[in-house]
């Protein structure tokens, strides 16, 4: 049963666009193209850490 199919059922009025947002979401995390949010956290508190350290962020959410 695809998303459409299953939001029609639970009476929840989403426009295309929105579904093709949420599908395009689902592809992506499908694809490996979405980190954790640990991950992210973990890479914005080094960002932090090293501009307040002048330090380089260019290695960082690599």
């Amino acid at each position: 049963m695809d998303l459409k199919h299953h939001i029609a059922n639970e009476n929840h009025i989403l426009s295309e666009t929105q579904l093709e947002g949420i599908n395009a979401g689902l592809a992506d995390i499908e694809a490996g193209r979405t980190h954790s949010n640990e991950y992210v956290n973990t890479q914005i508190e080094q960002m932090i850490y090293n501009f307040r350290n002048g330090s380089d962020n260019s290695q960082v959410l690599v």
